[in-house]
């Protein structure tokens, strides 16, 4: 489903790869820095597994870069075994020895690393982890506290973690407290007209003619699906079908009725959704914790109007709503409607909420016409 990295396809993020090559310059010229833990957070086909591949690319003659899928791995010791084998390609030598304990391969790891680093004093290594949210919390333990914490005690290490959340309680300080956040954002139009010119599968205008699917690209991953899938049509069930496969199927229900809301909190998901009318407030307010640690919403920081979906999946789910059950998503946006009439009625606050009953107002209508 998804494409694997290809450095001739790379579009954008530019902002993200200055941030990162500073640090790595910082360290290199002996500069001290004290969080050298950086998050890349963002939702899934947001980018995060190309950034941290493309960084390791485009930085491998300032740093030794390396990158670690941990979901793939069944184990710390295999994390360590692999991230070893790359320093011998570095011409180190691994310290070794018989049925050696995670302690003694994590001491063993670090006195590696420092090796490398005391006969290269000119660079630093930009470690990448990937995937931390499809690792059990047991095994992001071990990670933390056999492979993060011991070798971010070396001046010269940098730490680059990628996931679409930040769930998991960190302990060490030096992960915890010391850290950077970098949330990756949608791209604009001409980003993403770019990276489908890439692709060369499919004609911009074609897709742009299309206001569903221009609305919702942004997202390097959907924007390859537009570029390559042969019927469009069928690009909301795969999207769907792949942000799914690992989530609770009663989910999906839920989220598609929330899709047509661009704003939502624990009383506007008690109103809309179906299940939900008679279920006590702090059900709801799980429910919208889920959502958030899940990476599927987050608080709008910028109008402040509620909790939102992450954009592209709302687009989509809306879309599939609209196409498969018209009369739900017309009953859908009508309730919306009549309930922030009643919240526009405020003397002190309604007019803030007076543009939701327009925008559900006018889908009404849009839809009724069709």
């Amino acid at each position: 489903m998804f494409l694997e990295y290809n450095e001739s396809l790379f579009v954008d993020r530019e902002e993200e790869i200055k941030f990162i090559q500073e640090m790595v310059r910082s360290l290199n010229q002996g500069f001290p820095l004290k969080e050298r833990t950086i998050f890349i957070f963002g939702p899934m086909g947001i980018g995060k597994t190309w950034l941290l591949k493309h960084l390791c690319k485009v930085l491998e003659k300032e740093a030794f870069t390396f990158y670690l899928d941990l979901s793939k791995e069944p184990s710390v010791e295999q994390m360590i075994s692999k991230t070893v084998n790359q320093l011998e390609e570095w011409r180190i030598t691994p310290t070794k020895g018989e049925e050696a304990s995670l302690d003694e391969l994590s001491r063993w790891l670090v006195y590696d690393v420092n090796r490398l680093l005391e006969a290269n004093p000119g660079k630093s290594l930009l470690l990448c982890l990937d995937s931390i949210d499809q690792v059990r919390w047991e095994i992001l333990s071990q990670v933390e506290d056999y492979i993060m914490v011991p070798l971010l005690r070396i001046p010269r290490v940098l730490l680059l973690v990628g996931g679409r959340r930040y769930v998991y309680p960190w302990r060490a300080p030096e992960i915890r407290v010391h850290y950077k956040t970098k949330l990756l954002k949608k791209f604009n139009l001409e980003d993403s007209k770019e990276q489908v010119e890439k692709v060369n599968k499919r004609r911009w205008e074609e897709i742009e003619s299309i206001p569903w699917l221009k609305e919702a690209l942004g997202y390097p991953w959907l924007n390859y699906l537009a570029a390559t899938e042969e019927k469009l049509e069928h690009i909301p069930e795969k999207v769907i079908n792949e942000v799914f496969k690992d989530l609770p199927r009663d989910l999906l229900p839920v989220i598609e009725q929330l899709s047509i809301l661009r704003y939502f909190d624990e009383t506007r998901i008690q109103l809309l959704v179906n299940g939900y009318a008679d279920k006590p407030f702090k059900e709801r307010q799980e429910m919208v914790r889920m959502l958030m640690d899940l990476g599927l919403a987050r608080w709008d920081e910028e109008k402040r109007l509620g909790y939102v979906l992450d954009s592209g999946l709302r687009i989509i789910l809306e879309t599939k709503l609209r196409r498969d059950n018209p009369k739900k998503w017309r009953e859908l946006h009508q309730r919306a409607c009549d309930f922030y009439k009643a919240w526009a009625e405020n003397p002190k606050y309604g007019k803030i909420w007076e543009e939701e009953v327009k925008y559900h107002q006018e889908k009404f209508e849009e839809g009724a016409k069709c």
